[in-house]
């Protein structure tokens, strides 16, 4: 029979808390449904007299958009309901009170640009549908601000693109040079 000496030390590895499935999954999906929306009106800028493949590449930038715009609300409520644990080792306090303002600043982005999308796509006449429904008009025709809202739109799209590559930069920094458990909570 093995006997089992004392004076030797066994270390078991703690599992990582994690966020909550439904928030680990509201996040990645809504990763993809951004990553989609930017891609997809990038390419379409590839096919310029193309009408055809523009108007799918463009229906889909929507439908990727729209997408981002219905999950927000859902991801905010599961975050409220299932908070993220903490993060082990807690970081510096400087970036503990970065974490509030720049998360309110990625929803705000999450929820503006899809809604400045759709307003520039009503004001350009085009009417909207998801899953075969016809969205109802939130504003009327109108060229000259349909322009208008698009460069916001775009502006808006810019600033949460810079603001996303940051975060996985930051997630990535936590784990690479930290070696804390923040990127872990959310895989």
């Amino acid at each position: 029979m093995l006997e089992r000496n004392p004076n030797l030390k066994t270390t078991t590895a703690t599992p990582t808390p994690k966020a909550s499935l439904a928030l680990r999954g509201l996040h990645w999906f809504m990763a993809l449904a951004i990553a989609a929306a930017l891609t997809l009106i990038y390419v379409n800028e590839l096919y310029v007299g193309h009408f055809s493949v523009q108007k799918v590449l463009t229906n889909a930038h929507i439908v990727a958009g729209l997408s981002v715009l219905v999950l927000v609300p859902l991801r905010f409520a599961v975050h409220w309901l299932l908070p993220l644990p903490p993060i082990t080792p807690a970081p510096p306090r400087w970036q503990a009170r970065l974490e509030a303002p720049v998360h309110a600043t990625l929803y705000l982005l999450m929820l503006a640009t899809p809604v400045l999308g759709l307003l520039v796509a009503q004001s350009s006449g085009r009417v909207i549908g998801l899953f075969g429904l016809a969205l109802p008009a939130l504003i009327g025709r109108d060229i000259a601000l349909s322009h208008s809202l698009e460069a916001i739109h775009e502006n808006l799209a810019l600033a949460l693109l810079c603001l996303v590559a940051a975060h996985a930069v930051a997630a990535l920094t936590h784990h690479l040079i930290r070696r804390d458990d923040t990127l872990k909570r959310m895989v």
